[in-house]
């Protein structure tokens, strides 16, 4: 087709339903090249390719617009493979987009799977409290996905797990990133080229945002937090290799206390740096009181 004019996604809220599920389902289309741009969209779904829902209508775009569109059904009464077309036409062109789902019934004996999740960043302040990097805070306020979703892993991953709270999972916010979201809620934070983002800057204010709903998640018990030495460091080479258990020892105290601080919890996990093991971590960690790590 030449150079790409438009980019179109499909998106659902589930990979996996059961028969009769509510779903929302919907679309993103993005106009890259032409000025203005009149397309005309055809939705269709259906199950084991029977057709049972399609919705059809056109929309505008300027160069550089992202319009987003979505609604809400139900599914038939029956299992399968639910797929989603999407056909985009505007003078001149032409775009497909697909998406598939499974519908099923539930399980006789569900399997029992623990979901683990590592969030961690390493510090990126100088000793002048500027910062080389701002990935601790790009990563919650900038948009990196497609599909409707606002805002970077951080605040997407959040957001999604207030909106399933019936899924438990455990988290690892490393005591690092959480030092450095707290200090940009308090301080704002200035990277290292000079440019400054306040307290009530909107990338500040999504890093606030995003701290509060991963307490909320805490506090309701939606998910179980895991805490870990400070900065990522590779506990079990530095005890195996050099000896170091007091170094260890004084690091997790201190993630340990980061954790404490902002949450108000005693972490009962503890998350092991890059799956490198000592024995004697076990020492280390049944002082603190640690039940469980995660490797």
């Amino acid at each position: 087709m030449g150079e790409e004019v438009l980019k179109a996604y499909i998106f659902m809220d589930s990979p996996a339903y059961l028969p009769g599920d509510l779903i929302k389902v919907g679309f993103s289309v993005i106009n890259y090249l032409s000025d203005v741009k009149e397309v005309e969209y055809d939705l269709r779904l259906s199950l084991n390719e029977k057709e049972f829902w399609s919705e059809r209508g056109k929309i505008f775009l300027i160069r550089g617009e992202e319009k987003v569109l979505e609604w809400g059904l139900n599914l038939p009464f029956k299992t399968g493979i639910l797929k989603a077309i999407a056909t985009f036409s505007w003078v001149g062109g032409k775009l497909l987009a697909e998406k598939t789902a499974r519908v099923s019934e539930p399980p006789d004996n569900p399997v029992r799977l623990i979901m683990v999740w590592h969030q961690h960043q390493p510090p990126s302040y100088l000793p002048n409290g500027r910062y080389k990097w701002d990935y601790p805070f790009r990563w919650v306020w900038y948009n990196l996905f497609n599909g409707g979703y606002t805002g970077g892993p951080y605040y997407v991953h959040a957001k999604l797990l207030l909106k399933y709270g019936d899924v438990k999972t455990v988290q690892h916010l490393s005591p690092s990133l959480l030092k450095q979201w707290v200090d940009a809620i308090e301080n704002g934070y200035r990277l290292e080229t000079g440019e400054y983002y306040d307290q009530d800057s909107r990338e500040v204010k999504m890093v606030r945002e995003a701290l509060k709903m991963f307490k909320e998640l805490s506090k309701n018990g939606t998910i179980e937090l895991l805490t870990s030495v400070y900065a990522h460091t590779i506990s079990g080479y530095l005890v195996s290799k050099y000896g170091m258990l007091d170094v260890v020892e004084e690091e997790l105290e201190l993630g340990y206390d980061i954790t404490k601080a902002v949450f108000g919890v005693d972490a009962k996990g503890v998350w092991t740096p890059e799956m490198a093991w000592d024995q004697q971590l076990v020492e280390v960690y049944s002082r603190k009181g640690f039940e469980y790590t995660i490797l």
